[in-house]
């Protein structure tokens, strides 16, 4: 047997669980970093949802219309970014 033979395998294995450990943790931020963003986008458009919902009113012919203005400035704006259509 050689003298580094021990060493050797103790290192190969100390790096194979560094690998598993890394990657396992790299995962987990990126599943939890996910969840948080599709989270924050779900807390959004429900906000935005309610926001209209209570903004429509009917006109005298009985079309639907939205009073006042809503909060983010891209309903407004042309190729904003942000649309609504009541179907």
């Amino acid at each position: 047997m050689t003298s580094g033979s021990l060493r050797l395998r103790l290192i190969l294995i100390y790096a194979l669980a560094v690998s598993i450990a890394l990657s396992l943790a790299g995962l987990g931020v990126y599943w939890r970093f996910q969840r948080h963003v599709e989270t924050l986008m779900l807390r959004e458009f429900d906000a935005h949802f309610e926001q209209l919902a209570s903004a429509l009113t009917f006109d005298g012919d009985g079309k639907l219309q939205v009073e006042g203005s809503l909060s983010d400035p891209r309903f407004e704006k042309q190729l904003g970014g942000m649309y609504w259509q009541i179907d």
